[in-house]
């Protein structure tokens, strides 16, 4: 009996600890969301949203030395993140856009649409983040202009610029919560001299969501980790006394 108990804690604990991870989609590139256009990507996110994400283009220009991948070479993923209070869930772009040496830059416009399709919930809050650095007298920034859709005609309703100081962004969508957004991030990476770098790997656009609730799933899963725990501790309390 007290090894079924013992297995049985060990088999919930485990199901407890997998409510943490984050989903992400494998295998995906920005070509292939490109591709999928008109109809767009579902990502069903780590909280349970799922969102489409469509009207998707991407505008790289470069000269000099610079480096800057095709869609086909920018990987995209889910990722989520807790910051301010707020739990953010989206997409994550990754690739190695960089601009090296005297009189070279770079230039990657990115812009998509985002569509809740979950009933019930909706866009309150974006979170913006790019691993910007430089070497020498190199600059990195990203710009950002967040627009609602839900009301014509499309208004913004946050924007802001990336710098290698302040490379995270939090803000309220105004006048919100929204339905569906539209996102153009832009680029820009330059160097003027020998030995300068700009680059960046890793592009976030996270959301925060109004009305999400726990999935019935999740819910049950957490069950049966709190029902191990209590049972794993029964064991263990009869083997101390024994």
């Amino acid at each position: 009996m007290r090894s079924r108990s013992f297995f049985l804690a060990l088999a919930a604990a485990a199901m407890l600890v997998g409510l943490g991870a984050p989903a992400h989609a494998g295998g995906l590139t920005l070509q292939d969301l490109i591709n999928n256009d008109p109809t767009g990507t579902d990502f069903t996110l780590s909280n349970g949203v799922v969102i489409n994400v469509n009207n998707v283009s991407y505008n790289p220009t470069s000269g000099g030395t610079a480096t800057t991948p095709t869609a086909a070479q920018v990987a995209v993923s889910t990722t989520s993140l807790i910051s301010g209070g707020n739990t953010y869930a989206g997409l994550q772009f990754s690739s190695g856009w960089q601009s090296v040496g005297a009189g070279s830059f770079m230039d990657a416009a990115i812009t998509f649409n985002v569509t809740v399709l979950t009933p019930g919930v909706k866009l309150s809050d974006i979170h913006a983040f790019a691993n910007l650095a430089t070497v020498g007298t190199g600059v990195a920034t990203m710009s950002e202009v967040v627009r609602q859709l839900d009301n014509p005609p499309p208004t913004v309703v946050a924007s802001t610029i990336l710098t290698t100081s302040n490379q995270a962004f939090n803000s309220m969508l105004a006048g919100g919560p929204y339905t569906s957004i539209n996102i153009t991030k832009d680029l820009n990476l330059s160097t003027y001299a020998a030995g300068d770098v700009a680059n960046t790997s890793i592009i976030q656009q996270l959301l925060s969501f109004q009305g999400v609730v726990p999935e019935p799933s999740s819910m049950a899963l957490l069950g049966i980790g709190v029902t191990g725990l209590l049972a794993f501790r029964r064991f263990f309390k009869k083997t101390s006394v024994a």
